[in-house]
């Protein structure tokens, strides 16, 4: 929800409507009107294995291009925290990734191969 970031005065979407609105975000962000545009994105299990996938409430579309920031655990999720780098125009995105289709993004590597990256405040 973007409640939170409301009652802290930071400007905030929901991923519908970040998705509806994706011109004018692209448009601010080539004006320079957005210091940044974050994605705060959240992967479930998928079974014993360890991997991930996107949970659709969280999903953008492909024309989206997000630069990975931070991972973290939360609970049994995963928290992805995302920079939007770029927003593409739909025709050149429009068969990157079928519809619905679930796509896995993370499996847990042992502690001692991951690095730590830094919070985001």
């Amino acid at each position: 929800t973007a409640l939170n970031w409301f009652l802290q005065k930071t400007a905030a979407l929901s991923f519908n409507y970040a998705t509806q609105r994706a011109s004018g975000i692209s448009f601010h962000m080539k004006a320079g009107t957005f210091q940044e545009v974050l994605a705060f994105q959240y992967y479930r299990p998928t079974g014993p294995g360890g991997a991930f996938v996107l949970d659709p409430r969280t999903e953008l579309p492909p024309s989206f291009v997000l630069e990975p920031l931070v991972e973290r655990s939360l609970g049994s999720k995963l928290l992805r925290i995302s920079r939007v780098v770029e927003i593409k125009a739909d025709e050149q995105t429009k068969a990157v990734i079928p519809p619905g289709q679930p796509v896995t993004v993370y499996s847990e590597a042992p502690s001692s191969e991951r690095s730590e990256p830094a919070m985001v405040p």
